[in-house]
């Protein structure tokens, strides 16, 4: 780590300030970087700009100054308000520091900045003048995601570079700031943004399967989460050529195909997918200096017949959730726990797809073009590990970047896929690209040709019930282990998990008390869920084992415990 030559203390009068809660945004960001306990460095954005020859550190110093000036959210401190919950507070003035560090070239600005974590209380920006024999060369500006997302992060980096080149343009001064979208989301305009989106993401979480992984877990390595990363000439072309023909955005052929190997791998017809929304619909949003992005979800269903379908079925759905991306994160995590109570289900979200906006060259490819391009890129492909953390939210976590190449990375939970499977999972991406490029496949040619298990269909005590695969026997484990009591589990009407309980005191027990518990006991148990209705029995049959005796008792309450 490099540190500081000397610092710079800047001055700035910014003229409002003002203190409001987090914005949705920037509550959902927040909490993602507080729930990585100090492991959230990878996440900050670093805008780099090159200094202009001659210019001097104090007319770098003045081109900071406006830029913190100009950007409330550059003199934002989030930090816990008197009640606990976070509050955002944006300081009319006060000072910056700049970092001034001789002798270090390129090369190491990213080692400069890769260990900058933001606390309580602290500006989101950490700003680094890099110099060579005291003359000014590059101007690094480190700031934190809870303030900016990755839209944000390129409007500083313009702003940085045209006030360094001596251009006073930049955010108009109208431009909405974080303090107008919090009072924003408090207006009745708000509440009814608010009650849409949570009305559509509910719908979603009611058609979710449980867990995108059913499958055993494996022993995890050490540290747990491993990030590869592929990058691939041929992909870029590819993708392209895929999406042009297809008719769909670069992003739907990403999200088609993840769904297709997650949901192979999981026994997945139609695999929720989080997805994050950079929600900039309009000329104010496109201009908003701020964290917007946040999650959405889609279902995804995969066409076991048609590669090509599914894209086109997951462009359906991208470009319908899109709209649905801005909600109190709090409220979601609520739903989640309520739909789950409903259902009977520990809903786990924990697969996410995040593509970088990009101005990739979507023009068309012809078929010729085409040709040359995988004889010239063949064995180009190149696949390694970026880096291992202790902690991480998601189980999987794509992101992926498409310019003149394909760049994909993938977060992945190594209790779920081997590293091994890591790889397989982003070359077969890579390969089913190049194939939907000129033609389609069917889901299992994808699998054979990629190296990858294909799904099979539930056998033995394994069920389909509501969305979600099932093993009997651990349904039954799961109302045994909550109960303490006598059980058996069934699937009556279809679709309709039924549970038949002998409590040691049936008069006392109801099934409300029946479902909570089992609810409580219900995490980590993947091939299980609660019941859907219970009947509480005044005694346990002489056989626990024959449904039939379960079925002739005497009933003491029946009902759903919802």
């Amino acid at each position: 780590m490099t540190t500081p030559d000397t610092t710079v203390r800047v001055r700035f009068e910014g003229g409002r300030g003002g203190e409001a809660p987090l914005t949705w945004a920037q509550r959902f960001m927040y909490d993602v970087v507080e729930s990585l306990r100090g492991q959230d460095t990878h996440l900050n954005f670093h805008i780099r700009a090159d200094v202009p020859a001659g210019l001097s550190a104090e007319a770098v110093a003045a081109a900071v100054r406006t830029l913190v000036e100009r950007n409330e959210v550059l003199r934002t401190r989030f930090h816990p308000g008197p009640d606990g919950e976070p509050v955002q507070t944006v300081l009319a003035s006060g000072t910056v520091e700049i970092g001034l560090v001789d002798g270090v070239g390129p090369d190491a600005v990213e080692d400069f900045c890769a260990a900058v974590r933001f606390a309580d209380h602290e500006w989101p920006l950490r700003v680094s003048l890099l110099c060579d024999d005291d003359e000014p060369r590059h101007l690094v500006v480190t700031v934190g995601h809870a303030a900016v997302d990755q839209w944000a992060a390129a409007l500083l980096g313009d702003q940085l570079t045209a006030l360094l080149a001596g251009d006073a343009g930049g955010t108009p001064p109208d431009g909405e700031q974080p303090l107008d979208r919090a009072r924003f989301e408090a207006s009745p305009e708000g509440e009814q943004l608010r009650q849409r989106t949570l009305g559509h993401l509910e719908a979603q979480l009611r058609a979710a399967q449980q867990t995108l992984f059913p499958v055993a877990s494996r022993v995890p390595e050490t540290p747990r989460y491993w990030i590869g990363e592929l990058d691939s000439p041929l992909g870029g072309i590819a993708i392209r050529k895929a999406a042009r023909r297809l008719r769909v955005p670069a992003t739907a052929v990403l999200l088609g195909l993840f769904a297709i190997f997650v949901g192979e791998r999981g026994r997945t017809g139609a695999p929720l997918m989080l997805i994050i929304a950079g929600n900039r619909h309009t000329e104010a949003a496109m201009r908003y200096v701020g964290q917007l992005a946040q999650f959405t979800a889609t279902t995804v269903p995969v066409d076991p017949d048609s590669v090509a379908a599914t894209v086109r079925a997951a462009s359906r759905g991208l470009l319908e959730s899109y709209s649905f991306g801005q909600y109190p994160t709090l409220e979601l995590q609520r739903l989640v726990e309520t739909v789950g109570t409903q259902r009977g289900v520990a809903l786990d979200l924990t697969t996410t797809l995040n593509v970088h906006h990009s101005d990739a060259d979507m023009s068309p490819v012809s078929d010729e073009a085409f040709a040359e391009a995988v004889a010239q890129h063949e064995g180009a492909t190149t696949f390694g590990w970026l880096s291992k953390l202790e902690v991480e939210n998601y189980k999987l976590y794509l992101d992926a970047r498409v310019d003149d190449r394909l760049h994909l990375w993938l977060r992945t939970d190594t209790a779920v896929i081997s590293p091994a499977g890591t790889e397989a999972l982003l070359r077969g991406m890579e390969h089913a690209m190049v194939r939907l490029a000129t033609g389609d496949l069917k889901v299992a040619e994808l699998m054979a040709q990629t190296g990858t298990p294909a799904s099979s269909p539930a056998t033995g005590d394994e069920r389909v019930v509501d969305h979600s695969l099932v093993d009997l026997r651990d349904c039954l484990r799961l109302v045994t282990d909550a109960t303490g009591a006598p059980a058996a589990v069934a699937v009556e009407d279809g679709d309709r998990l039924t549970a038949w309980v002998a409590p040691a005191d049936p008069a006392t027990v109801t099934p409300q008390d029946l479902h909570a518990a089992c609810m409580a006991a219900l995490p980590g148990r993947r091939t299980a869920m609660a019941p859907q209705h219970y009947v509480v029995c005044a005694h346990p049959p002489a056989d626990p084992a024959d449904l039939a005796q379960w079925r002739a008792l005497p009933v003491v309450a029946s009902a759903t415990g919802r």
